[in-house]
């Protein structure tokens, strides 16, 4: 029997894909109050990766306390 399609195109767009590319824009860029392209500066562009650096290491930290406090409980109690 076959499947019948209800599926109906609205016409929205879920995910706007019209700026992914092949490689990547590597030029960072935001847009301001009026929906133009304003390319980030050096600084702005260090501090974002300064930011991105900082929750990297912190997830990074947080799974080697809970890594060591697993291997510390295994060592500790469970093994006695």
């Amino acid at each position: 029997m076959p499947r019948k399609d209800d599926f109906v195109d609205d016409g929205r767009t879920v995910a706007d894909m019209s700026n992914v590319d092949l490689f990547g824009d590597m030029r960072l860029k935001k847009k301001d109050d009026n929906g133009e392209t304003v390319y980030l500066s050096r600084e702005e562009k260090a501090a974002m990766m300064g930011g991105v650096l900082k929750a990297t290491l912190l997830v990074a930290m947080a799974f080697a306390v809970a890594g060591l406090l697993f291997i510390l409980f295994c060592v500790n109690v469970w093994f006695r």
